[in-house]
This record gives structure tokens, sequence and C-alpha cells, in this order.
């Protein structure tokens, strides 16, 4: 409100006006405008609980709904931040392992304690939203089994998805901010699995005719997550010779049988035999792909030059099915 006098001659006469003065009294009020703005979310952004199935990037989308508005009926357009440790990536955590987070909010990337630059449309009813998670396999395939989680990570020891108005600049409590926030947990689950690297073909060569036997070796590396890093290995022959737990090679309806042997090192030299669907083990594996450069496994397949002999001429060849699993 704004008081003041004003004073001017008095018009009523000529005689009047000669040295009168009259004086006027006003007041001008003011009233403020007031604007009312709310965020909520109707909906919180729905917690993810996910298991990893031992390959490729794991990726899930969480929902949710946010009602945004000013004076109760027009639409208030918001920003979105995410929250963890305001600076850095957004992790899962286990112990002192932990996993980078992809966050995208409506496709738009999030970043730490940043907002995201765009100004997403309000609604005086709800707007469904959705955020996007990805986890990649270059991480997932490198870390230990077990839960990792969200919860009790970073400043609040939680992550946080705080929606505000867009002339806003920050997510601080305050009553004077209307922002609200959303709190979701993301937690993945890593099982005990096991993978193979470098197997390849068994290349036997062409028999002379004279040779005791003929044979090859093929090296490669079993990874396993499990606490031990243990393992048991089977292998199946798609072909049999005499009986259903046998090796062999066929051409044309005849076979030639075969021996396979296994070593849990790189050199099969000292390898004991196996049999067709029967499983061995336990072995230690690695717990780096690729065994971190190097093999850690073997396999040698022996054919004998008197089955060779007595088989017809031919192109014989068989399958092998290697199965490993966590011990």
């Amino acid at each position: 409100m704004y008081c003041g006098v004003k004073t001017a001659a008095n018009p009523l006469t000529t005689a009047q006006r000669c040295g009168r003065l009259c004086v006027v009294a006003f007041c001008l009020f003011i009233a403020p405008s007031i604007s009312a703005q709310t965020i909520d979310w109707r909906s919180n952004m729905t917690s993810l609980e996910l298991e990893w199935t031992g390959s490729g990037d794991l990726t899930a989308t969480s929902t949710g709904c946010i009602r945004s508005r000013r004076n109760g009926n027009r639409a208030l357009d918001y920003g979105i931040m995410g929250i963890q440790s305001f600076g850095g990536d957004f992790l899962a955590t286990r112990g002192s392992d932990s996993m980078l987070l992809e966050l995208n909010f409506e496709g738009i990337a999030l970043t730490d304690g940043g907002f995201t630059g765009t100004v997403f449309p309000g609604s005086t009813n709800c707007n469904s939203v959705t955020m996007d998670v990805r986890i990649s396999e270059s991480q997932l395939q490198n870390l230990p089994q077990g839960r990792y989680t969200t919860a009790g990570v970073g400043t609040y020891g939680r992550l946080i998805i705080c929606a505000t108005p867009a002339s806003s600049t920050n997510c601080d409590i305050s009553p004077r901010e209307p922002f609200e926030d959303s709190d979701i947990e993301i937690a993945v689950t890593i099982p005990a699995y096991t993978r193979l690297f470098n197997v390849g073909d068994f290349k036997l060569p062409d028999y002379d005719g004279v040779a005791a036997s003929v044979q090859q070796d093929m090296s490669f590396c079993v990874k396993s997550t499990s606490s031990s890093a243990g393992y048991r290995l089977t292998a199946s022959s798609n072909t049999h010779h005499a009986s259903a737990n046998d090796f062999a090679i066929s051409s044309a309806g005849e076979t030639i049988p075969y021996t396979l042997l296994f070593d849990p090192s790189p050199d099969p030299a000292n390898g004991n035999s196996l049999s067709s669907g029967v499983p061995v083990g336990p072995f230690t594996g690695s717990r780096q792909n690729q065994c971190g450069g190097g093999d850690n496994a073997s396999m040698r397949v022996v054919v004998d030059g008197d089955d060779i002999r007595a088989a017809s001429t031919g192109n014989y060849s068989g399958v092998i099915t290697i199965k490993v699993e966590p011990n």
C-alpha cells in the first residue's frame, strides 16, 4: 500500500483561487500477485529388482506419474534432477565393488546432482513418465556374484529423482521450494555363472595309413563367478560307437571311436579320459574374462590308428558339446 498527499489550486472561484490551496489525501492499495506452485508424484518411480542372465547389457524401465500445476488449474513445466552423491556417477554397490548405472528420464540422460537442461511439460492431472536403466555387459561380466543396490549409497543413502519448477535452480530442501522427490531403489543380482572362451573346432590331420594314432589339442578358458571360482564340466558326443558313454565320429552311417582327454590346465598331456554325458570336477576356473589373457583348461582328441584302418574311406566328423556349471 502506498499513501501520499496531493495539493492543487481550488478551482471554485477566482477569489477563492487566490492564495488558497486545497488538500486531497489518497491511498493506493497494491495487492501482491500470488502464484501457488505444486509438484507431486502421484505415483513414485517404481523400484527395480533385476537379475543378469550372464550375457548382454542389463536394461529395465521404471515408471511413475507427476502432477505439476500452478494455482491449482494451470499446468506448470518442470525440470528433473537425479541425486545420489551430487557429482560423479550413479552407482549400485556390494561391499567394495560397484557398478555404474546409466539413467535416462524420458530419454534424457541424468547426471548426479545436475538438472537435465530439458523442460518437461506439466499437467494438472498426472503425466506418466519413464526412466530407463542400463548396466553394460562389460561391467557385469567382471564383477563377482551377489546383490548390488543403490540403497545406502550417497549423500542421503538413497537414489532420488527430484522434480521442481522449470524456473528453479536446485532441489534443496526448503519450504519455499515446491519441489517433490521420489526415492527409487535399483538392485541388481549377478548370479554364479560360468562361461567358456576360445573354444574352437578339432581339425584332425589326414591319416597316413601307418601312424599309431592321430590327435588334436585345444586349449580354452573357463570363467566361474561362484564363491570359490569352481566349476564342473560335462562333454557329450552326438555320435556313439559301442555305448552311450563313448565318443565317435561318423561317415555314411559308419563310426570310428575316439578318446577325449581333459585337463584343468593349458596342457592336456596329463589329461584324464572323459565319458560322454558324465560330469567331472570340481575344478578351479578364473574370475576374469578370457582368464586374464591366457587359457586354463584343455582337451585332446585321440583316434587310434587300428580303428581308422578298420573303417571305410571317407570324411568322418562329429560334434562335442561342452557344458560348464558353477560349483
